[in-house]
């Protein structure tokens, strides 16, 4: 499916309805920037908290001490693979590229290894 995506062009379609040539309007909002970016990752870490706390102590009946450890898993490998991902990442963030303001040029994400001349690190 992310092959399709990237190769229908629908990412930069998608982009388009955000930004222009000026740039991304909406991308020091405080809903996009607080709300949605740094709020996710508070988010995400609140949720690691309450699993650590269901398995120290849990207080509800419900997923089993296996299912449990399996979220903690799957949280602990989110908060540390998408700061790796990004870290590896020659792709810039939308922003970034000559069609949107910036002077990167467009190359698609899932081409590893392939910069595209711009500040790179941006999650695909």
């Amino acid at each position: 499916m992310l092959v399709a995506w990237d190769a229908s062009g629908w990412d930069l379609a998608l982009s388009r309805q955000f930004g222009d040539a000026g740039g991304f309007a909406w991308r020091q909002a405080w809903w996009a920037r607080g709300l949605l970016h740094d709020g996710g990752r508070v988010l995400a870490w609140a949720c690691l908290g309450a699993v650590v706390l269901g398995l120290w102590r849990p207080g509800l009946a419900g997923p089993t001490r296996a299912q449990r450890l399996y979220w903690l898993g799957v949280l602990l490998a989110c908060l540390l693979l998408v700061p790796a991902l990004k870290r590896w990442s020659l792709t810039s963030c939308p922003w970034d590229l000559a069609m949107f303001g910036g002077t990167a040029a467009y190359v698609p994400h899932w081409r590893p290894g392939v910069a595209d001349g711009g500040g790179g690190h941006c999650f695909p």
